[in-house]
């Protein structure tokens, strides 16, 4: 017997597939948007607004504190600072998706997040085609622009389907208002992260007693910035 779910699925893939073939596009752009679905329907694409607003507010704060509790972690300044301003951050983070090849960060823009991943790859290359680093689970990036304005010196492009979560350098400043003791410490980090030599090196243990974003970031300063950061062709 067919179920209610099952015959919504069909109706939304024939909807989907009439949209497509009305506005006759291209098969590359057919295939994309056929595998986002693929992956909305296997259940590894969720409207996660939907299912958090259906719950309370401590059920909501509970569910979005286990679930960013993990990628906070990953980042010394977040575990030094104690859980009343992580948790307040917590509440900003959002979750995005991105599917294989997808453009994430783009050489020569402005920077406005800071990025998680909770699953997936993505391929840190600049403009010019040169690999500087794979990221995978429990890895971040982007993480200089909550420091100071930046314009990004690489692109981060998604190798697999990715499950990520972004947090705004404006949210995160607006939250640090709120704790002045921390945001003495990110001052200090701050002036830190001016000197290249304040940056740890690679796989820098995360129970150093120096407060630092980017314990296992890459250095992408030697790379030149294009004004435009072509089409990821990959």
């Amino acid at each position: 017997m067919t179920s209610l779910t099952e015959l919504r699925e069909d109706s939304s893939l024939e909807e989907i597939n009439g949209y497509m073939d009305y506005w006759r596009m291209p098969r590359k752009l057919k295939h994309r948007i056929q595998d986002y679905v693929d992956q909305r329907f296997a259940m590894k694409v969720f409207n996660e607004k939907q299912i958090l607003r259906s719950m309370s507010v401590a059920l909501r704060a509970e569910a979005m504190r286990f679930k960013c509790r993990k990628a906070l972690n990953a980042v010394p300044f977040f575990v030094s600072v104690g859980d009343d301003f992580t948790n307040d951050i917590i509440k900003f983070l959002k979750p995005e998706f991105y599917q294989p090849r997808d453009v994430i960060i783009r050489q020569g823009g402005h920077g406005t997040k800071m990025f998680f991943i909770d699953s997936g790859t993505v391929e840190v290359i600049t403009d010019e085609g040169y690999s500087i680093t794979k990221l995978s689970d429990s890895k971040y990036f982007g993480e200089r622009c909550l420091l100071h304005p930046v314009t990004r010196q690489a692109n981060v492009i998604a190798v697999t389907h990715c499950h990520v979560l972004s947090l705004l350098a404006a949210d995160f400043h607006a939250v640090l208002k709120r704790y002045p003791t921390v945001q003495q410490l990110f001052v200090e980090l701050q002036q830190e992260s001016l000197n290249p030599s304040a940056y740890q090196s690679y796989h820098q243990s995360s129970y150093s007693t120096k407060v630092t974003f980017a314990d296992d970031f890459y250095d992408t300063s030697q790379y030149p910035c294009q004004s435009e950061a072509r089409t990821h062709k990959g």
